[in-house]
């Protein structure tokens, strides 16, 4: 007993050291507070996936065949050549005179804000692509994806925010329903991966043929930005042409908890 009180006093005091020096997340019940985790060190490498934790994580998983094999290297090597020019910025310091790389207190923020400005330059590359082969947004296939979810969500796995069907890919804005509970993202997406795996082949009458990329990329919602990628993550069909507002296209589901957002057709 005393040792899960000094575990629930230390997770409280962790908790309450970072509302107080950090701006919280946006969550509509206004009693929860949230735990953030760490951003990742790269932007996509699922064999060092971020833990899932009650800090909002964005992921865009995608079909295998969704982009040129060049095209995608060329995306991932602009990130990293991107990243690159951030750690000599800081190392020489144009961003301040703090000893060692690591230490700098704005590269963890400048890394984030970077995450996501690739993180949309590689959504509007799968926007601009037409699917050749599976197309995510058939109705079938859609509902496999948006029931499986629900699915985990039922089994306490996983707090679902948002999700958006595109075409040839999948955004997926999640939490881990527990505050003081944390879970490893990788082993969650790829069972997800395997289930719709098997229905989408079975639906489209094929065995066994590949369906998802390997990877994935994830970035953990800023402080303070959880609105604003709510609602990014909703008006994608709108940016790519396919809808004329959120709640008219059938591949958004948010969850009932954000009543104020409408009601959505994916419900």
């Amino acid at each position: 007993m005393c040792d899960i009180l000094r575990k629930v006093n230390f997770v409280g005091l962790e908790i309450l050291f970072y509302n107080l020096f950090h701006n919280s997340y946006f969550y509509t019940n206004c009693s929860e507070m949230s735990l953030p985790s760490p951003p990742p060190a790269v932007l996509e490498l699922p064999h060092r996936s971020q833990p899932l934790t009650q800090g909002p994580v964005h992921i865009i998983y995608y079909l295998h065949d969704s982009l040129p094999a060049e095209r995608e290297a060329a995306l991932r090597k602009a990130y990293e050549t991107d990243l690159a020019q951030l750690r000599r910025r800081i190392s020489t310091g144009k961003l301040g005179e703090v000893p060692g790389v690591e230490e700098h207190p704005y590269l963890s923020m400048e890394k984030a804000r970077l995450r996501e400005l690739h993180q949309r330059r590689f959504d509007a590359e799968l926007d601009h692509t037409t699917p050749t082969g599976i197309n995510l947004t058939e109705t079938d296939i859609r509902d496999q994806l948006l029931h499986h979810w629900k699915l985990l969500e039922q089994a306490g796995e996983v707090h679902l925010h948002a999700i958006c069907v595109m075409p040839n890919h999948v955004h997926l804005l999640a939490s881990h329903p527990d505050p003081f509970e944390r879970r490893s993202l990788l082993p969650l997406l790829e069972k997800h991966k395997r289930a719709t795996t098997r229905s989408i082949n079975h639906l489209l009458h094929r065995k066994r043929q590949r369906v998802w990329a390997g990877k994935a990329f994830e970035r953990a919602v800023r402080p303070g930005t959880f609105n604003k990628i709510f609602w990014e993550v909703l008006h994608n069909p709108v940016r790519a042409g396919l809808a004329g507002a959120p709640s008219n296209y059938p591949g958004n589901y948010w969850h009932p908890e954000m009543a104020w957002a409408g009601s959505p057709s994916g419900s």
